[in-house]
């Protein structure tokens, strides 16, 4: 079964390589294809496909079958994801030899095999073997603790996919390091000690004057949030510093989130990483379904902004009617 996928792949390069002997045409094509899981073989429904510059997109069959287009001619970039597979991305070229429906025949997705993991362990001076407290530690890129007084972390999570993963150290005063560890079905439980390089370097004494902010209560989970989830975030003083006049160009600066143009000249909301469904919009930490945050919020309005995307980010505050592909959560003066 595989060995008929890659030679339908071989296809697709040999028709992007090679002009097909067939009258030139004016307009433009459309590319189809079918999408299957590479594990079992069967056709992988709800897949994005989307193509680099283009805002339409499409989105598999319940026999993995999509079709995109009319595109014009040319180079293109396209992108299959979905949620539990790997993402892929290839270029094609589209020449006027070619007809105006281009079947790219069938293409494998790599499901994502994530395993349950109980990681513990210690942050140490490498000269002194003594504890380094307070140091921030980072599994995978995506979650965050910090060590202990007795330099001890802990990670517990059903979601580090298999292959090879990493933890990220860093703490004032010493190097930033990371460590490279397998993870596979046997790697259930694992304890490490990370050892750290003090940096050979002396400070100069620093003053600083400022006044205390007290932050309303409302927002110290906001700030907790921030510390210890990987979302994306704005406060109070990065919103002051920034000029907009409509709530949704905001959120233009956060990774992940992405504002188009939409009917009755409003700003929609989506999210990048293949997911294909609309954020889920909190607003002072209440649910507010199917609402234009720009028809509810004017520009003065925001005190911070937070952000979540993919499912496996959301914290559990935000998930309690089931958060989706991520949310956005505002919060008001």
């Amino acid at each position: 079964m595989q060995g008929y996928y890659l030679a339908a792949l071989g296809f697709v390069v040999a028709l992007m390589a090679t002009p097909l002997s067939l009258s030139a045409q004016d307009s433009n094509a459309t590319i189809r294809g079918f999408l299957h899981d590479s594990a079992t073989g069967g056709p992988v429904e709800g897949a994005l496909v989307s193509i680099e510059g283009i805002t339409e997109t499409a989105e598999s069959d319940n026999i993995g079958e999509f079709a995109i287009g009319p595109l014009e001619r040319g180079t293109h970039l396209i992108t299959l994801a979905k949620p539990g597979y790997h993402s892929r991305s290839f270029r094609f070229t589209i020449t006027p030899e070619m007809p105006e429906l281009i079947d790219v025949g069938g293409i494998l997705l790599i499901p994502i095999i994530t395993y349950h993991l109980e990681l513990a362990g210690k942050v140490t001076d490498v000269n002194t073997g003594e504890a380094v407290a307070g140091a921030v530690v980072t599994l995978a890129g995506r979650w965050q603790t910090q060590s202990g007084g007795d330099g001890r972390f802990r990670f517990v999570t059903d979601e580090v996919e298999s292959g090879t993963s990493s933890l990220h150290v860093r703490t004032i005063g010493y190097e930033a390091m990371s460590y490279p560890f397998r993870v596979t079905r046997d790697s259930a439980s694992l304890d490490v000690e990370l050892p750290l390089l003090p940096l050979p370097l002396e400070l100069d004494e620093i003053v600083v004057e400022g006044e205390r902010v007290r932050v309303p209560s409302k927002l110290h989970g906001f700030f907790q949030r921030r510390d210890h989830y990987p979302g994306e975030y704005l406060t109070p003083w990065e919103i002051d510093a920034t000029p907009y006049s409509r709530v949704t160009d905001l959120l233009r600066r956060m990774p992940g989130v992405r504002v188009t143009p939409g009917p009755m000249g409003r700003n929609e909301l989506t999210l990048t990483r293949g997911c294909r469904d609309k954020p889920r919009v909190f607003l002072d930490g209440l649910h507010v379904p199917n609402a234009s945050i720009d028809d509810i919020l004017n520009p003065g309005d925001v005190y911070a902004v937070e952000a979540y995307v993919g499912a496996s980010r959301i914290p559990p505050e935000f998930d309690r009617i089931g958060g989706g592909c991520g949310v956005i959560v505002f919060w008001t003066r």
